[in-house]
């Protein structure tokens, strides 16, 4: 019973695990991670001292990388998604005081950016080439925000603000379109977003870090060398911090719950096995005590169904027994997964009641065994056993 119980607990939890894990692989992003290879740099130093200098470089690097072979669209952010890093802040509306605590995230973005991760555009326009610093300040928002902030209105036309106290009108961004939302920091995060044209950031400081993001045809991991001479054809001092695919910084955003499924699945399965082991073991040892009984039983008329029955819901007995503690176990046990499960409870029935079905009926399979070899004993052998 003990064996069984906490057998069970240790299932549950890596059910519960994995249920969880297998959620957050089938979250749909917002963006396709196929095909896309992301530069990451980090523009610091005497040429990249100012925004007009870090936008001559971007644009310079983009037109060439947008001419190579295999390349179907090109654009740069400066805070990459599922890279680990995100830039989030608080906001001002023209038309409502949103809540003190809400906060988006507010990444900077070139026009080709959307096209490369396959963002969709849900209305509205994208930015475009005619969005610089002598252009009305621009923003874009995603469709979470605007279903927010202006449900059952249209957004475009709304502004914006990231100043602390806007007064003048440059301070205004005005929304032209509501992009998809996607997942921004790890699949399971959910944060609104503001895009900002990267040509009307004016602060340094946001462009200092840049990705450049390519969506190829075919494998983008192949353009891996050409991106790297195209920039260094440009600035052969300038490092490359990492090159990457979106699948594998997708891959990397996962490694944490992914090792925590692995380890308690493996505890859980090595559990499994010993209770299995164990309830063998004892059954048989059971069996043989009782051989000289069941010869008895036999001798007087009992049929083989009938010890087969009667060691089978003895062993039932022990098996419910152990179910009983183990759920009662797993419920107290699982409250601690909470904060590791995504769009799971701790309590999700269906995990409890198919993981305790199973080791039921594994658990009387092991017993069926030395049932059927209590059996198969011939009664004036079991009459002189010993």
């Amino acid at each position: 019973m003990a064996e069984i119980a906490l057998a069970l607990i240790l299932l549950i939890g890596a059910g519960l695990l994995v249920r969880s894990f297998e959620k957050l692989r089938a979250v749909n992003l917002g963006f396709r991670p196929d095909n896309v290879l992301a530069m990451n740099m980090e523009l610091n130093g005497k040429p990249y001292e100012s925004a007009a200098q870090v936008e001559r470089f971007d644009n310079e690097i983009l037109e060439r990388i947008s001419r190579l072979h295999g390349v179907t669209a090109a654009g740069l952010v400066n805070w990459l998604p599922m890279a680990s890093a995100l830039i989030m802040g608080d906001f001002k509306l023209a038309d409502q005081q949103p809540p003190p605590d809400v906060v988006a995230a507010k990444p900077a973005v070139s026009p080709g950016y959307f096209r490369a991760m396959r963002i969709p555009l849900v209305c509205g326009r994208f930015f475009d080439e005619h969005d610089t610093l002598k252009s009305m300040p621009v923003a874009m928002v995603d469709e979470s925000f605007a279903r927010r902030f202006w449900p059952n209105r249209d957004p475009i036309g709304k502004r914006i603000s990231f100043e602390d106290n806007p007064k003048a009108e440059s301070d205004w961004m005005t929304v032209v379109g509501v992009a998809g939302s996607i997942r921004q920091e790890n699949p399971a995060a959910r944060y609104m977003t503001v895009y900002q044209p990267v040509a009307q950031v004016q602060v340094s400081f946001f462009l200092q870090e840049v990705s450049f993001v390519v969506r190829s045809a075919a494998d983008a991991s192949n353009l891996a060398p050409a991106l790297r001479a195209q920039v260094w054809d440009v600035d052969k001092d300038l490092p490359i911090r990492a090159m990457t695919s979106m699948q594998d910084l997708l891959y990397a955003s996962t490694a944490e719950p992914r090792f925590q499924t692995r380890v308690l699945a493996s505890f859980s399965s090595i559990a499994f096995l010993l209770a299995m082991v164990g309830i063998y073991g004892v059954m048989a040892y059971s069996v043989t005590q009782r051989t000289q009984e069941i010869g008895i039983r036999m001798a007087i008329g009992a049929q083989r169904g009938h010890i087969v029955q009667m060691i089978l819901w003895r062993s039932a007995a022990l098996v419910a027994g152990g179910l009983g503690v183990g759920l009662a176990g797993a419920w107290a046990a699982t409250r601690v997964l909470k904060s590791f499960l995504f769009e799971v409870t701790p309590f999700d029935p269906l995990t409890f009641a198919a993981l305790s079905l199973l080791l039921a009926l594994v658990a009387l399979a092991a017993c069926y065994i030395p049932a059927r070899r209590a059996a198969a004993i011939d009664p004036l052998v079991a009459l002189r056993y010993e």
